[in-house]
């Protein structure tokens, strides 16, 4: 009984130490300057967050370089018009807004000089 015992042991603070370690990386990114915007919506809203908010578990955040202009980006008119459809459509008019619908849309790098 010994020998079964100790590898689950062993596994479980593993298991711990990696949660851990997840989790402290986590919560740096939502001190972070971020984006953060529901899962589920009609209207498409994105908000820029500097003072390190923290959304309900509905929200996802977006974390990176030159997020105000990317947050105009996703607020414009424009980006509802091209990428509304790319997102996946739910009951009444609501989409799904997933993070492999994202990786397909392009995106300009933008210099801050001009």
């Amino acid at each position: 009984m010994k020998n079964i015992v100790r590898p689950h042991i062993f596994f479980i603070i593993k298991f711990i130490q990696l949660f851990a370690n997840m989790q402290i990386n986590i919560f740096e990114d939502f001190n972070k300057p971020k984006i953060i915007y529901p899962n589920m919506t009609k209207f498409l809203p994105f908000v820029y967050d500097d003072k390190g908010f923290y959304p309900n578990p509905k929200c996802y955040i977006l974390t990176g370089e030159k997020l105000f202009f990317l947050t105009a980006f996703f607020n414009s008119s424009l980006f509802k018009y091209c990428f509304r459809e790319s997102f996946l459509q739910l009951l009444g008019d609501t989409r799904e807004l997933q993070k492999r619908c994202f990786d397909k849309i392009p995106v300009i790098q933008v210099d801050e000089g001009t």
